[in-house]
């Protein structure tokens, strides 16, 4: 298994219906990893099925394509990294996608119920009936070109519907730009991701605050999310010392018609804010294993080479961002995210 350092921005497809085809890989070149659940990496080959939890890591000459049964299409470019993961949408629970860095391009086939709804870092993007290319920088931009249908981006609170033949690009912590069309030619994909690559290494301490501001975020929607599950845990508790009354005094059965309708509910809604904080602090992790070390490694050889003159301002930035992860996210985490 060949190994290799990547950054990403983390953009996720979420599918806004009941998850139930298959996810296999058709076609392969080059050489790609699976990652598996725990994290490791094993060979990935054509007629793999990815799970929720398991992606592709595609080297710099590797190209994937996916297909589902209802005929939607994943093609993952040269050095990308793509996953599948459960998400939250609404009140339920649903399956979605992950590109974390490099192109990914989505076709879709026909759906039943709802329309998928997709997402990067810091974008919402409602999709229907698309063919659309995500590119995610090194930086944690996105650049987002519909071929067909349509799309709405929406970030910090502003939204950007898209086109065919449009596109629009979001930065980390950043509303979506203004769109511009590409006139039926294709986009320079490779162009705009070396720009963005080259705009982090010549400014590293900004793309450092911009991590901080997603984490940040992150991190307040999930202790937000703790402390309205300890206050629901508050509630069942009192509630089970009724059940136990009722128990006692009228039997077991009508104990547990009460529970079904007093503590069931609120159970199912406590153990779904805790699945909402910890995909936050999943996001977080995404950050910190992908972007950070593509910022961390070409700065450190550039101080060996004489290139960079800040480095002590940047490492101690770059260990500010790594205690507060530590502090903030991993308490939502488990061992075997990390």
């Amino acid at each position: 298994m060949r190994k290799m350092t990547i950054g990403f921005l983390t953009f996720f497809l979420l599918l806004s219906y009941a998850f139930s085809q298959e996810i296999t890989v058709s076609y392969l070149e080059g050489w790609a990893d699976k990652k598996e659940k725990n994290g490791g990496l094993v060979e990935l080959f054509i007629g793999d099925v990815l799970m929720p939890g398991e992606g592709v890591v595609t080297s710099s000459d590797g190209f994937v394509e996916l297909e589902m049964g209802n005929g939607t299409t994943i093609k993952i470019g040269p050095d990308s990294v793509f996953l599948v993961e459960d998400m939250p949408y609404g009140e339920e629970k649903q399956t979605g996608f992950a590109a974390l860095m490099g192109e990914v391009s989505y076709k879709f086939g026909k759906f039943s119920g709802t329309e998928p709804m997709s997402r990067t870092q810091g974008a919402i993007c409602g999709v229907r009936g698309t063919e659309f290319t995500i590119v995610s920088a090194s930086d944690g931009s996105s650049l987002i070109h519909v071929l067909s249908g349509k799309v709405e981006v929406t970030a910090q609170g502003q939204s950007v519907a898209l086109g065919p033949e449009e596109a629009v690009t979001v930065e980390l912590g950043a509303p979506p730009s203004e769109k511009f069309s590409s006139h039926g030619k294709p986009l320079d994909f490779s162009a705009w991701n070396k720009e963005r690559s080259a705009k982090m290494l010549k400014d590293p301490l900004s793309a450092l605050e911009s991590v901080m501001f997603q984490l940040e975020s992150y991190a307040d929607k999930a202790d937000a999310l703790k402390k309205e599950q300890n206050a629901l845990k508050q509630i069942i508790d009192r509630k089970l010392e009724e059940f136990n009354r009722i128990e006692k005094e009228k039997g077991r059965d009508v104990a547990i018609e009460y529970r079904k309708k007093e503590i069931d509910p609120l159970t199912s809604q406590s153990a779904y804010l805790g699945f909402n904080y910890r995909y936050y602090a999943l996001s977080a992790l995404s950050l910190r294993r992908y972007m950070i070390v593509r910022l961390y490694i070409p700065l450190r050889a550039k101080v060996l080479t004489g290139d960079y003159d800040r480095w002590n301002e940047f490492y101690g930035a770059y260990m500010s961002v790594l205690e507060f992860f530590d502090k903030r996210l991993v308490p939502y985490l488990v061992q075997a995210d990390i």
